[in-house]
């Protein structure tokens, strides 16, 4: 029920490069840049054998908690599950109206990952992050290694290996994401099934499970750039244009998904849109890679072939 902007995706909302810490203080600047409600920070100090958790949500404008929940874990695989308490807690402040039977089950999936585990995948998404693909597909794969029922990790490394060209892996890794499904939350699941028939081209059911997931979390950009895409397939290139242009809303400074904007305005014959979104993506991120094949689509459909 949240739209989350971790470490990942600090760098698509076209801020200045971070260094140090990214603390609450920072937090907070960036949602006010963004225009985002709220900040959760946390932390996790080991004293002896004793682990202290919390966690706190945060008014980005006021500074004003908005809930703070705290608690302790006597060793180290209690740490998850001391952290899924707390989310609920932080979540419930929120507003988050999700069933308690969902929220039990949510809690369940994490806790019964390792810390370990979590850990490496965590190190795997800066990776990616860093578009270091293949530094992150060993690491999603250490941290398979450690728990091999930790589903969403298959789906990263199938999502990093499309990424990255190579379609069998991306195959290979999906199948497996599939054969975890069951310990995933549905938002999980709905990712999962999602990228499996974009990974297998079957863009009819793409569109059925990213448009499910978009109906229960309408925020979530990812959803609307990946339904977008399976709509390209389909070649209803209007739809595509609008679901890109939500991603794009949501995520502002993301030059892929102004790229993408770009190009389905060009695939549908709007070439004068086309060209206006590759000239802001342009100006927006002059470095970005493929900002001048963004330009060159449309002005080839208006005829300025020089």
């Amino acid at each position: 029920f949240i739209t989350a902007y971790d470490r990942t995706t600090v760098r698509s909302l076209g801020l200045p490069a971070l260094t140090g810490k990214l603390d609450e203080q920072a937090a907070r600047q960036i949602a006010l840049n963004q225009g985002l409600s709220a900040v959760v920070t946390g932390s996790l100090d080991k004293q002896g054998n004793n682990y202290t958790l919390s966690m706190k949500a945060t008014q980005a404008v006021t500074g004003e908690v908005i809930s703070l929940a705290e608690d302790t874990a006597s060793k180290k695989d209690q740490v998850l599950f001391a952290t899924t308490k707390l989310a609920s807690t932080v979540r419930k402040a929120l507003g988050d109206d999700t069933s308690e039977s969902a929220v039990r089950f949510a809690m369940e999936t994490l806790s019964a990952r390792s810390l370990e585990a979590v850990h490496e995948y965590a190190v795997a998404m800066d990776l990616l992050a860093k578009a270091k693909h293949e530094d992150a597909i060993r690491g999603f794969s250490k941290a398979a290694d450690i728990d091999p029922k930790f589903g969403i990790v298959y789906v990263a490394m199938a999502g990093a290996s499309r990424n990255f060209g190579q379609q069998q892996d991306a195959e290979k890794y999906i199948q497996q994401a599939l054969g975890q499904i069951d310990n995933m939350t549905e938002r999980e699941k709905l990712r999962t099934r999602g990228l499996y028939y974009a990974i297998f081209a079957d863009p009819n059911k793409c569109v059925e499970e990213y448009s499910t997931l978009i109906n229960r979390f309408p925020a979530d950009a990812a959803a609307h750039n990946n339904l977008a895409f399976c709509l390209v397939q389909l070649r209803n290139m209007s739809k595509a244009l609008d679901e890109q242009r939500q991603a794009a809303a949501i995520l502002p400074k993301r030059a892929q998904y102004r790229f993408n904007v770009s190009l389905y305005a060009s695939y549908s014959g709007d070439f004068q849109a086309g060209e206006k979104e590759a000239r802001a993506l342009l100006e927006m991120d002059p470095s970005y890679i493929n900002g001048n094949s963004a330009l060159a689509w449309p002005q080839m459909g208006l005829g300025q072939l020089a």
